[in-house]
């Protein structure tokens, strides 16, 4: 799987662009062991001048309870030369970000009522071009090749939901109506409320009751 992360997001995201996914099983270890599994994360970076710079780092699962960060920090390992503690640090917020951003996106597709849309750029592209020359027609298919299908993931933005984003505060000083956006929250639960799970919030319309208002 490929996760494309949205240009306007990169840069809170260590310019990270592009997320691979792989998952694949490893050798036994032993016979009570059985099969362990590994998840590899290949990142494209991008820099200035066009410059993209990729990263790879695999996971090795042999317990699936563990905390997907501390896989992370295991897999990564520790840092003892001083001189590379800075380098050491950007790969592990990078890592860190990546692996959040994967789970966070597996966790919404999950979801019953998932909003996807699907963009077949590569599928419906035309391959025949009537008229042109071999090597005009040789260009148009090869411009083809660059594309791919795609889906997107999450619902619309709220300029899409309500025609037009309007301001939470209407002239009034009370809360105009609007589209809250979906997003992930830490929901208290468990004993006192100690625990935290990760749970998804569906994108909502605020203040319904002031709709009909005017």
């Amino acid at each position: 799987m490929c996760i494309l992360v949205p240009a306007e997001q990169r840069s809170r995201c260590a310019d990270v662009g592009a997320i691979f996914v792989f998952t694949s099983e490893l050798e036994r270890v032993d016979s009570a062991a059985g099969a362990r599994r590994a998840i590899t994360l290949n990142t494209m970076t991008f820099r200035s001048a066009g410059y993209v710079e990729e990263r790879s780092l695999q996971l090795r699962i042999d317990d699936e309870t563990c905390a997907v960060q501390r896989l992370v920090s295991e897999s990564m390992g520790g840092c003892d030369d001083e001189s590379r503690v800075d380098d050491y640090k950007r790969g592990l917020a990078l890592w860190s970000f990546a692996v959040d951003y994967t789970v966070k996106t597996l966790l919404y597709l999950s979801l019953d009522d998932t909003v996807i849309s699907h963009d077949r750029a590569y599928s419906s592209a035309p391959r025949t071009f009537l008229g042109l020359g071999r090597r005009k027609r040789e260009l148009r298919l090869a411009e083809v090749e660059q594309l791919y299908d795609r889906c997107i993931v999450g619902p619309a933005r709220a300029t899409d939901w309500a025609g037009a984003q309007a301001d939470e505060l209407g002239l009034d000083g009370q809360v105009s109506p609007h589209w809250r956006r979906g997003h992930f929250r830490q929901q208290a639960h468990g004993p006192q409320g100690k625990q935290r799970k990760l749970i998804f919030i569906k994108q909502t319309l605020i203040r319904t009751d002031r709709l009909a208002a005017g």
